[in-house]
């Protein structure tokens, strides 16, 4: 078991396991002080700067990635968690952009972007951007403008280098259909691991 202490907020437990032994941890969330109560981690000895680019992941084989995700919502007024877990996850064609720190790909209904953090980002950050065709069709659109997903991820990279999927988090707030209210939102965790 690891724990961690925070400085003036609390303490957070995690369970250890070695997926790859030697050169890659998973950290399964267990319990915290402060109200968290799900979450997803992986460490090596790999640096900060180590990653798989763009052309890696293109090449990668998707279907070995699972998905698994905790989202907080509300219906009505009640809480309640939208969580799930299965493989592969949807979008399993992706395509590189031209300028090679992007890709991009479609399933039947809906268009995803994957992209480093920014244009001069050389760490494990990834954003994976999408939205609904049907949306962005009905506003005659290309790139749909409104309220879309996006989520910060950070690489899965084991100690000798290897890419194995990220974890993320998502915050995305429903701006499109009041009918739908909160539980349209998407606030959580998630995975697309090979673990």
């Amino acid at each position: 078991m690891l724990r961690i202490t925070w400085d003036g907020n609390g303490w957070e437990e995690w369970t250890v396991s070695e997926p790859i032994a030697g050169r890659l941890a998973k950290l399964t969330y267990r319990d915290s002080s402060f109200g968290a109560t799900h979450g997803y981690g992986y460490g090596s000895n790999a640096t900060w700067s180590e990653r798989a680019s763009m052309a890696e992941i293109a090449a990668f084989d998707h279907t070995r990635l699972k998905h698994g995700y905790h989202l907080w919502k509300t219906d009505a007024g009640t809480p309640y968690l939208d969580e799930g877990a299965g493989t592969p996850f949807w979008m399993l064609g992706w395509r590189p952009c031209s300028s090679g720190r992007c890709l991009g790909g479609a399933t039947t209904a809906t268009d995803y972007y994957l992209s480093t953090a920014n244009a001069t980002s050389t760490d494990r950050r990834d954003t994976i951007w999408h939205w609904r065709r049907e949306l962005a069709d009905a506003r005659g659109e290309h790139c749909y403008t409104g309220n879309s997903h996006v989520k910060p991820m950070l690489q899965i990279i084991d100690s000798a280098g290897g890419f194995h999927g990220w974890v993320a988090v998502e915050a995305s707030l429903n701006q499109t259909s009041p009918s739908q209210g909160t539980s349209a939102d998407d606030i959580g965790v998630f995975e697309l691991s090979e673990f």
